[in-house]
């Protein structure tokens, strides 16, 4: 994700996020400055009951999400009282798989001509 940014010495970026700060810490070495809004902690100072994480970015589980999102943000929200879920990963999804393989196909076959 970070790459499609092409982020730059000079950059000021915002990021906007959870709360638990592993996207702000990689930026945070590549830019001059990052803004973090951590909509966790907001949410809970408006009363809210909740938060569902839809970490979109990504198609896999991994350390970002097994950590930083499943323990980590999840142990803030609990820590203010609100409840938190996250949405599935497509990870090796049967259907998914089948749409990603037909995509690869297309784009070779457009290569070949």
């Amino acid at each position: 994700m970070t790459d499609m940014l092409e982020p730059r010495a000079g950059d000021v970026v915002l990021e906007v996020g959870t709360g638990c700060g592993y996207q702000a810490a990689v930026l945070a070495e590549l830019v001059a400055k990052v803004y973090s809004i951590e909509v966790v902690r907001e949410l809970a100072a408006a009363e809210s009951r909740g938060v569902i994480v839809c970490p979109a970015g990504f198609v896999s589980d991994h350390l970002e999400i097994l950590y930083d999102l499943d323990v980590e943000c999840r142990t803030l929200a609990q820590d203010l009282g609100i409840a938190w879920r996250r949405t599935r990963s497509p990870n090796a999804d049967p259907a998914f798989l089948r749409v990603l393989t037909d995509v690869v196909l297309d784009r070779l076959s457009l290569s070949a001509l």
